[in-house]
């Protein structure tokens, strides 16, 4: 008994030690979001289909564009570093949960933040071929534009795809685990499952304006400033239902 109030205690120590960091991670990831939001709408890239008009756009706004992706691999790494934290925590109080699933969540964000930043950088690299070059203009413009997109290599893009697929499984694995632990209310549970969902099916635009959200609220949770107080299992180190507003 003595044993395992041991091992409990140094559990708790663990996290109360690493929580700042993790709060930081989830407010980085927060705000990397509204960043690249808004370094991509600073762009005023066009919605033309056409992929000479595109490669045009794209050149122009070479430098939003590269400020969007720094902060989009930010923002990954910042939900990463935030995720594993949560999903441990989760792990050590609910049974049966794979000790490699963090070690998945890394590699997720690393194939996603990859990806995303190889591509994109292909992306702009044929723009400013294309934009610098001949012919830009006309059928032949159109013919060279086609040519330079269809020869975009695909691991970049099957990377962020990878990453994309298993970043949102584990957004919504980790607060299926927080949840039965405690961890977090079934509200802020289900708003992450809801941003790991839109991962995969983007309605509305994307989870990014609800991630934002979540990972703000994941970032008062760490640090104990949770409206009302937060569950406690956080301070008992084992699974414990989160209170309902009435018990509180």
């Amino acid at each position: 008994m003595s044993e395992a109030r041991t091992d409990s205690s140094e559990q708790l120590a663990r996290e109360r030690r690493y929580a700042p960091y993790a709060a930081a991670a989830a407010a980085a990831g927060a705000i990397a979001t509204v960043a690249a939001i808004a370094a991509v709408a600073s762009a005023g890239i066009g919605r033309s289909t056409a992929d000479r008009a595109r490669l045009l756009d794209y050149d122009g706004a070479r430098a939003e564009l590269l400020v969007s992706t720094f902060f989009q691999v930010l923002a990954v790494a910042g939900t990463v570093a935030a995720l594993v934290y949560l999903l441990v925590a989760a792990a050590r109080r609910v049974p049966g949960v794979p000790r490699w699933t963090p070690v998945l969540v890394l590699v997720a964000g690393l194939l996603l933040a990859v990806g995303t930043a190889w591509r994109q950088l292909d992306i702009l690299g044929i723009a400013h071929d294309f934009a610098t070059g001949t012919p830009t203009r006309g059928a032949a413009g159109e013919r060279r534009a086609d040519d330079l997109v269809r020869g975009l290599p695909t691991l970049p893009l099957a990377l962020a795809f990878v990453g994309t697929l298993l970043i949102a499984a584990s957004i919504v694995f980790a607060n299926v685990v927080a949840m039965r632990a405690g961890l977090v209310s079934r509200f802020l549970g289900i708003v992450g499952i809801i941003v790991g969902a839109l991962h995969v099916l983007p309605l509305a635009g994307g989870p990014q304006i609800l991630q934002v959200f979540w990972l703000g609220a994941l970032a008062l949770l760490f640090l104990d400033r949770w409206p009302g107080g937060r569950g406690p299992a956080w301070s008992s180190g084992q699974a414990e239902p989160w209170p309902v507003p009435q018990r509180r």
